[in-house]
């Protein structure tokens, strides 16, 4: 009942594994182990072991042998391993009735083992192992050789390894084996004993794998979610989406190469081009709608180099088309009459207006108004607020 009951959970474990591996395929996001992330490693191993065979049965009719196992293996797939396997045990017979002479015996075995790993991704790794191979027993009675044979064995078992290091493991097992032993010795009265032992084998050692552990292969991290052109710039703060892989880009996710006008847009998704320097744009390289302001000394409308130097950059922007428009609005402070003061305003605007078609601008795209003294931008009860009133204010404008 023991042999049978080995025999059928190793069978089954065989049956599971095999169908995990089947049914798991590499990528499969349905597999408990996922192959396509992990490297399978096929190196070859060696392995020595001290083993058990619990042979005192009616069958053998010895004491138990102690004896050693070398192993060469090799994995052939995902969690199954062939290994050959080189046994040498020794036993006494300790039946009377075959051996009043002292009687010992001693066999060497060589076996072909399959392995079937479970988890063999995994520190921890059982498995269920079936095995066939052949068996040479020499018998001697007072060292003198009494038997020679060679026979047929098979095995079924289950064990465990475990990794102490990526090449080096501790593995054991228990196996059940059954030799097709023909041998018979005749016992002190003549008669012929059959001997067909069926016995259990335990193994423990090591096994060590030979040469360099494969490597886990470094995957490129996936850009952000919310990084579509995987710029390092999020979508939400991404101002040039689209942009070609391994273009360096600044802070808005924009390329930094080719941005002849320096306004942080590359030429080839720059639609206004030459913008003058330190103006404010958009995505599309377009300066922002912008207000200018100029200031003028007390009852004057003279332009100071101050202002015209802010002329010449409305001016530029005017020509490059970079605005359509110019709205100047002329304002005063309150010294003197409401009339003076709407006048004086007009003259402001004027002198702003002649200044910017000298520069090339066109008259209609300019407008004027002129507010005098009713709408201040600060008190003018102070000559600071006054000063501050005395003003022209442009707003540039698309259309």
């Amino acid at each position: 009942m023991a042999t049978k009951a080995l025999i059928g959970l190793a069978a089954s474990a065989v049956l599971a594994s095999g169908t995990a591996f089947a049914g798991c395929k590499d990528g499969h996001t349905g597999c408990k182990h996922d192959h396509a992330n992990k490297v399978h490693d096929d190196r070859w191993t060696v392995g020595a072991f001290h083993h058990y065979i619990d042979a005192d049965s009616d069958e053998r009719n010895t004491d138990d042998s102690y004896g050693w196992r070398l192993t060469v293996g090799k994995p052939v797939a995902h969690g199954i391993n062939l290994e050959l396997g080189l046994g040498i045990g020794e036993f006494d017979v300790t039946d009377s009735r075959v051996n009043p002479d002292n009687l010992e015996a001693e066999e060497i075995s060589l076996t072909l083992d399959a392995l079937f790993f479970l988890w063999h991704h995994s520190r921890f790794q059982p498995y269920a192992e079936l095995g066939i191979g052949i068996v040479n027993t020499e018998l001697e009675r007072a060292n003198v050789e009494v038997d020679d044979s060679t026979d047929f064995t098979v095995d079924a078992g289950i064990g465990a390894l475990y990794k102490i290091t990526k090449s080096l493991s501790l593995r054991g097992d228990v196996r059940h084996r059954v030799l097709f032993w023909d041998t018979d010795v005749i016992d002190a009265n003549g008669n012929e004993q059959s001997l067909d032992p069926d016995e259990w084998v335990a193994n423990f050692g090591l096994v060590y794998a030979l040469g360099e552990p494969p490597k886990q292969p470094v995957k490129a991290a996936p850009p952000p979610a919310d990084d579509s052109d995987g710029d390092g710039t999020l979508d939400s703060a991404d101002r040039c989406p689209g942009t070609p892989a391994g273009m360096p880009v600044d802070e808005y996710g924009c390329p930094t190469a080719n941005d002849s006008d320096g306004d942080g847009v590359v030429d080839e998704l720059d639609k206004c081009p030459n913008t003058p320097a330190g103006t404010k744009v958009d995505i599309n390289g377009c300066p922002l709608p912008e207000t200018v302001v100029i200031y003028f000394a007390f009852d004057s409308s003279a332009l100071t180099a101050e202002a015209k130097g802010a002329l010449d950059r409305v001016a530029t922007n005017l020509n490059n088309k970079n605005f359509v428009i110019a709205i100047a609005n002329c304002h005063a402070d309150s010294t003197g009459t409401e009339e003076y003061n709407v006048k004086l305003s007009e003259r402001r605007a004027a002198a702003v207006a002649n200044y910017l078609v000298s520069k090339g601008v066109a008259e209609k795209q300019i407008r004027q108004r002129a507010y005098g003294e009713t709408r201040p931008a600060s008190s003018n009860d102070t000559a600071e607020g006054r000063a501050k009133n005395r003003r022209v204010e442009i707003n540039l404008l698309r259309q």
